[in-house]
């Protein structure tokens, strides 16, 4: 089995939704190969994601100052 990187899955989760236009946990549901689905539940990638948009938008919140 080959090994994915958290960062990767939930990249690969966001264009999912963007491409069929649903939501993120439709995109993981319907959408998502099963070796990936395998490897990570929907909720850490979901938290992932999250993570990262609070991380972005303080930087950006850093960079207007």
């Amino acid at each position: 089995m080959f090994k994915l990187e958290l960062s990767k899955v939930s990249g690969i989760l966001v264009e999912q939704s963007k491409l069929f236009e649903c939501d993120l946990k439709t995109a993981w549901e319907k959408w998502m190969h099963p070796a990936i689905t395998e490897q990570f539940t929907y909720e850490e990638v979901r938290l992932f994601i999250e993570g990262n948009k609070r991380k972005c938008n303080s930087i950006r919140e850093e960079n207007k100052q």
